[in-house]
């Protein structure tokens, strides 16, 4: 659901006996707020443009979570009420989006792969399979360097992966800019 600046996913799922009737399941929500930037600075969560760390649910203040709920009386139901419960109980965490496009994956006999290469926003639900791309193009690489010394075969990787993982993060650069307004 589209609101204002920002996104609402939402899905229930199967409660811990595995009943999904109200009451017993599972509700989870991601909220992707573009309007919070100020108050993640504020806090200290980011600094700059570095994500330095998430907001536990006993650090979210009370003004924080009265700005949010005042945003909420537009929702359907029952995500509204599921969301003023979750706040009301400290049942959130406040997670800026961290983004980061890569210039380089490998130098020397190093390489980076996964989230520790290349950050794409959670938007783009590739995040798990671009590590594992990148798991086995380098596998690969290493596996058939055959005379070829450990820096070239990295090199390989390099060039067969930074493309792909550049495109990835700006795409979801991209898509976050189209509801955030920036």
């Amino acid at each position: 659901m589209e609101w204002g600046r920002g996104i609402l996913f939402a899905h229930t799922f199967p409660g811990d006996d595995g009943s999904s009737m109200p009451g017993r399941r599972i509700a989870s929500f991601a909220l992707y707020d573009a309007d919070r930037g100020p108050a993640m600075r504020r806090l200290g969560v980011v600094e700059g443009s570095v994500v330095q760390h998430s907001l536990r649910p006993q650090d979210i203040p009370a003004d924080l979570v009265s700005e949010v709920a005042d945003g909420l009386s537009e929702w359907p139901q029952p995500w509204e009420a599921i969301i003023r419960t979750a706040f009301r109980r400290h049942r959130v965490t406040g997670t800026p989006i961290a983004e980061f496009v890569p210039t380089r994956l490998a130098a020397g006999r190093l390489a980076l792969v996964g989230n520790a290469a290349h950050v794409p926003t959670p938007m783009t639900g590739s995040g798990f399979d671009e590590s594992v791309e990148d798991a086995e193009s380098i596998r690969s690489a290493l596996t058939s360097i055959s005379g070829a010394t450990v820096p070239a075969a990295l090199r390989a990787y390099e060039a067969e992966r930074l493309t792909a993982v550049q495109r990835t993060v700006e795409s979801g650069q991209g898509f976050s800019r189209s509801f955030a307004g920036t």
